[in-house]
Parts: structure tokens; C-alpha cells; sequence
């Protein structure tokens, strides 16, 4: 008896042919994303939270404006890092 497949061609054979032609494949790829590299972050035109941090259309969000927007969810955060630390010293 044969498995499934060709008629006359043994499933091992088979499995061999797809491990010989994956492994080089996972391997090149593999490669290929070790060697790939993200960009820098953009850096701040100036110093300080005046700083532009970046431009829209035009119009420049400095470092300060970013800071202001994500405090409240910062402080969120925090408050929630409290509570857990607290609650985790009174057990």
C-alpha cells in the first residue's frame, strides 16, 4: 500500500523534499531580517520643550504640546501602578 500522494511514492521521500527546500528558505530569510535595520527616531529641531518635534501641514508640534497631550494618560498610568503596588504590599 501507498500513502496518499503520488501513486508509487513513498511519503518520506516526500517529507525529505519539503525539509531539503525549507530549510534553505527559513535560512535565507532569516538572514535577511538580521541584516535589516529600522531607521533612526527623528531628532528635535532645538533643545528643550520648545523643540519642534514635529511639523504637520506646515505647523510645528513642539515637545511641550506632546507632553501636555499624554500627561493625563501618564498620570493615569501611575495612579494605576500605585494602587497595584500598594495593594500588593498590604497582602
Amino acid at each position: 500500500m501507498t500513502p496518499p500522494g503520488r501513486p508509487g511514492y513513498p511519503a518520506q521521500m516526500t517529507a525529505r523534499r519539503a525539509v531539503a527546500v525549507l530549510i534553505p528558505l527559513v535560512l535565507a530569510a532569516a538572514a535577511a531580517c538580521s541584516q535589516a535595520r529600522s531607521a533612526p527616531p527623528p531628532r528635535a529641531e532645538g533643545e528643550g520643550p520648545e523643540a519642534v518635534f514635529a511639523r504637520i501641514d506646515g505647523h510645528a508640534i513642539t515637545q511641550k504640546e506632546v507632553d501636555e497631550r499624554a500627561d493625563s494618560s501618564l498620570q493615569r498610568l501611575k495612579d494605576e501602578e500605585y494602587e497595584a503596588r500598594r495593594w500588593r504590599s498590604t497582602s
